[in-house]
């Protein structure tokens, strides 16, 4: 089974702007100081289903400009934890660079489905992808393996 990248759609964090863009069309304010939410649709490359994968990516100077200042920024881990300031943060799906580089990212990107890609199933495969990019569906493969059924 092997994972492609079909779509990513991006928003620069500090931008007015909320609405995702492609990747290509994707303008951050400031290159060497950055924070994007990149939502990505990977699939089967034999069909166009997809999934859903998010992450952050960011300069570590962001990030940590954005720690230390924004009072919800437990968001950054987990978009649906309500924000409140917390003592420890896990950073699931959350990528440094040190300069925004589309064609990086995407090589990136590419590289982690290529190297999830392999498995015996589509559950298999999503699951380790989502060892770096959360998959929308990670909670309902851990239940179906913790009942015993594969899929």
């Amino acid at each position: 089974m092997t994972a492609q990248v079909h779509e990513v759609l991006a928003f620069d964090i500090d931008s007015k702007c909320r609405l995702p863009v492609g990747l290509a069309d994707l303008k951050v304010t400031d290159a060497s100081h950055f924070g994007v939410d990149v939502s990505v649709n990977i699939g089967e490359a034999t069909t166009q289903e997809t999934d859903g994968f998010r992450l952050i990516c960011c300069s570590p100077s962001w990030f940590a400009g954005y720690a230390s200042t924004e009072p919800g920024w437990r968001a950054l881990a987990d978009p649906d934890t309500p924000p409140e300031p917390s003592a420890v943060v896990l950073g699931a799906g959350l990528w440094f660079m040190r300069q925004w580089d589309a064609s990086l990212f995407l090589a990136e990107l590419d590289r982690v489905c290529s190297d999830a890609s392999g498995g015996p199933t589509w559950g298999s495969v999503a699951s380790r992808i989502s060892r770096w990019v959360p998959w929308e569906f990670d909670y309902r493969y851990d239940a179906d393996l913790d009942a015993g059924r594969t899929r």
